[in-house]
C-alpha cells in the first residue's frame, strides 16, 4: 500500500475490506452510498457487478473510513483523481495502471493482480471462522463453492493439515 499513489491506496485498501472486484470500485458513486440500523452499506447496481444483480456491501470501519476520506472531492463518484491539482477531481477508471505495476513490482510481487484484492478478502474472512456460504455472499457469489476458488489456504491452515500426521504418528524416531 506505501507505494501505491494515495488515491490508488484507498482505492485498493477499500477493496480489501469490502471484496469489491476493480469495475465495483471504480464505479462506486455516492448515491449507492445507504445506511440503516446503524450499518453502512453500498448497494452496488446490477450494471457494475459480475452476475448483473443488485448487491450489497457492507462498509466495516476501514472501508467506511476509506470513504469517508473522499468526500468532497467528487459530486457523484467515491473515488476520484487529480493528478496536479489545478482541476477539478475526475473519476478513476482502472486499479491496474503504471502506478500498480511499479508499485508491486517495488515489493517484489510482480504478478500481483487487483483481483487479488478480492483472493485476499475471501481468504481473510475465511481464515477467521466466517463460513463459506457467507463469504460467497460478501464476494457476491450465486453459488457458494465458487468461494473455494478465492479463499486460497493460509500457511496456518496447511500446517494445521501437515501437524494431523503428527497426531497419527507411531512412536518418535530419535533421527528426527
Amino acid at each position: 500500500m506505501g507505494q501505491l499513489p494515495g488515491h490508488l491506496s484507498e482505492m485498493a485498501l477499500y477493496g480489501l475490506h469490502t471484496g469489491c472486484r476493480q469495475g465495483e470500485i471504480t464505479a462506486l458513486q455516492w448515491e449507492w452510498l445507504m445506511e440503516k440500523d446503524g450499518i453502512q452499506y453500498v448497494v452496488l447496481p446490477g450494471n457494475v457487478t459480475k452476475n448483473g444483480e443488485n448487491r450489497p456491501v457492507v462498509l466495516n470501519r476501514v472501508a467506511a473510513t476509506v470513504v469517508d476520506v473522499c468526500r468532497g472531492h467528487h459530486p457523484t463518484h467515491v473515488f476520484t483523481y487529480n493528478p496536479r491539482g489545478d482541476r477539478p477531481d475526475r473519476p478513476v477508471d482502472r486499479l491496474r495502471n503504471t502506478s500498480w505495476r511499479r508499485a508491486r513490482a517495488a515489493v517484489g510481487l510482480p504478478g500481483l493482480q487487483v483481483h487479488d484484492l478480492c483472493r485476499t478478502f475471501a481468504t481473510r474472512l475465511r481464515d477467521g471462522g466466517v463460513p463459506k456460504w457467507t463469504v460467497g455472499a460478501c464476494l457476491g457469489h450465486k453459488n457458494a463453492d465458487v468461494t473455494e476458488l478465492y479463499a486460497l489456504p493460509t500457511l496456518r491452515e496447511l500446517r494445521a493439515a501437515v501437524e494431523v500426521l503428527e497426531k497419527n504418528e507411531p512412536a518418535a524416531r530419535s533421527s528426527y
